[in-house]
């Protein structure tokens, strides 16, 4: 509702990845235009995740509380209503989530360890801060297959093909020494807006208070899932471990990259929404996440 004041523009840190360089060359969109693109953007992706979510059987009911969820999140902050590479990336990332719960099968696995690499490298070379994607991907083979040597060179071979490409367009372009341009650095920082920073505060703990308990329930009914699904969980939860710290140790990664942990973080609240047997709680987390996003996007 706040896009009707203010339409969400396409904003692009420099020295983020090759998204921030595209962003950059992009010409001037109508107001309507990028609306469109922004709520497309988070629809397909509550959708994306909501059927993954369905699919792995992640709670006993199948409904759109998980895609609801992300849309609730993804609109607390003034910062995560832009078009950003962040927000891009939180379509491949979902997509490398979906993959990564097909590695419990035994057949195709060796194209599926590949694709995975493959994606967490692309989103390193799209977007710095998706570098802990990487140390995701070994996790995930870690839980999620019995140790085989070759199945772990497969998925590394995976992360570089896309540098490799990389280096080869710069190389024929006689461009070689940009490639220093796609490689990610650290720097501990605290991103904090110089406005609303006491708004932010407060909504950033509530967020904290909702994920623990999403996290408790979900620990109160892992015991009577299957072990497929409490692998997927366990995996969900690492991705949040390692996206978390992201906008504090990647340097030039600005609150906005702050969006990519709200991927597992919806699967983990959505079980605040399914499980408490009173309706009217539910009910009211709604209206109190819904006129939070809305206060935190009209103010400014």
């Amino acid at each position: 509702m706040s896009f009707f004041q203010h339409p969400p523009e396409i904003i692009a840190a420099q020295g983020t990845g090759a998204l921030g360089g595209m962003f950059y060359l992009l010409p001037p969109l109508p107001p309507i235009i990028l609306v469109l693109v922004y709520h497309a953007l988070i629809v397909f992706q509550a959708l994306r995740l909501n059927h993954i979510a369905s699919e792995l059987r992640l709670y006993p009911k199948v409904a759109y509380v998980v895609g609801m969820t992300y849309i609730l999140l993804t609109a607390l902050f003034e910062q995560w209503a832009h078009i950003t590479p962040a927000l891009i990336c939180n379509s491949l990332l979902i997509w490398l989530f979906g993959k990564m719960v097909r590695l419990q099968e035994v057949s195709l696995t060796r194209p599926v360890i590949y694709n995975i690499g493959m994606i967490a490298g692309l989103s390193v070379v799209l977007y710095h801060p998706a570098v802990t994607l990487v140390l995701l991907c070994l996790l995930a083979l870690a839980i999620l297959r019995p140790f085989h040597l070759n199945e772990w060179f497969i998925m590394l071979l995976g992360v570089v093909t896309p540098f490799y490409f990389l280096i080869s367009v710069l190389f024929l372009s006689n461009s070689l020494e940009d490639i220093w341009l796609y490689i990610p650095e650290w720097s501990w920082h605290l991103p904090l807006p110089a406005h609303g920073l006491k708004t932010l505060l407060a909504t950033a703990i509530l967020w904290g208070v909702l994920l623990l308990v999403g996290i408790y329930l979900w620990r109160s009914h892992a015991k009577r899932t299957l072990i497929q699904v409490r692998k997927a969980w366990a995996v969900l939860l690492f991705m949040l471990l390692v996206l978390l710290p992201v906008m504090v140790i990647c340097k030039d990664a600005g609150f906005e990259s702050g969006i990519m942990a709200m991927v597992p973080a919806a699967a983990f609240i959505a079980g605040i929404f399914l499980f408490p047997r009173r309706t009217w709680l539910p009910a009211l987390l709604f209206w109190l996440l819904t006129l939070l996003s809305l206060y935190n996007t009209w103010q400014h």
